[in-house]
């Protein structure tokens, strides 16, 4: 009976999560707008995780990469990071390498954005890796030139002082936003101290 009501809360789980991947990542939600349901989100890629229902760990997948920029742009440190946590088990349950690589990523940024330099250039370093076996070429780039302002803002480095002491824990210190081009499996968020665009997202 209790693994009747799981599988029941799991399916609940499945079909709000399909509601908050299209709502996330449509371009009239603003991000404050998804934040503000962070809750609700996490919880269901919790469940997601936990069920062992077919297809279940790839909606988690989905969702984390809908949800996770819109929390990104919209400065919620926590939510950002337990959402590609969360993504980054559900990809590795699905066998979804791609997406291992680019939560990896994600991390990496995330470590960069709150100051965690060590961090953030081993999550980089293995998104880096699981692309190069993926022959991902352009995600590769990307996880370099994400790598490259680790070093930029490493002790000692002349850029250091550019981007302060503080890692971007303030909102306005550093803003992650979409990268630039056309959207599609390898987008990974990237940094700049000043500039943010609007979040895009594959229909």
């Amino acid at each position: 009976m209790e693994e009747g009501y799981a599988d029941e809360g799991a399916g609940r789980a499945h079909t709000v999560a399909q509601h908050y991947t299209w709502w996330a990542g449509h371009p009239s939600v603003a991000p404050e707008r998804v934040a503000a349901e962070a809750d609700a989100i996490l919880a269901a890629m919790t469940a997601l995780i936990g069920s062992r229902e077919a297809g279940h760990a790839d909606a988690a997948v989905l969702l984390a990469r809908a949800a996770g920029p819109a929390f990104a742009a919209a400065l919620h440190w926590g939510a950002w990071e337990r959402a590609v946590r969360h993504g980054q088990e559900a990809a590795r349950l699905a066998g979804q390498v791609a997406d291992e690589a680019y939560f990896h990523h994600e991390l990496g940024v995330l470590a960069l954005c709150t100051g965690h330099l060590d961090r953030a250039r081993a999550e980089l370093e293995a998104s880096i890796g699981l692309r190069g076996v993926l022959a991902d070429k352009r995600g590769t780039v990307a996880g370099r030139r994400a790598l490259a302002l680790v070093a930029d803002r490493s002790p000692g480095s002349a850029m250091a002082g550019a981007f302060g002491t503080s890692g971007g824990n303030r909102k306005g210190d550093a803003a992650p936003l979409a990268a630039d081009g056309a959207p599609d499996d390898t987008e990974t968020t990237i940094v700049t101290p000043r500039w943010r665009p609007r979040r895009r997202w594959p229909p």
